[in-house]
């Protein structure tokens, strides 16, 4: 699963949120609402619940986010289909 991070995605973003992170944000709109993510997946907490492993390419984003590194939006793939 490829998402689209946006410059608000970004600047919206929160250090070390699970749900107001760009990753979250992105996918919260792009999938639909209740995305969370941790250190190593990502799940969609609904009903029915949506649970990935993320990418290793993913968890390199978000260490480098939380540890406060310049981040350019991009297609981020974060999650095998």
């Amino acid at each position: 699963m490829k998402i689209r991070i946006t410059e608000e995605d970004i600047r919206l973003g929160i250090r070390y949120s699970r749900s107001l992170c760009p990753i979250a944000r992105s996918l919260n709109r792009q999938r639909g609402p209740a995305w969370h993510v941790h250190e190593d997946y990502v799940i969609q907490k609904t009903l029915i619940p949506d649970y990935h492993k993320l990418t290793y390419e993913a968890v390199i984003f978000i260490n480098r986010f939380d540890g406060g590194a310049d981040i350019q939006p991009c297609i981020l793939k974060v999650w095998e289909d």
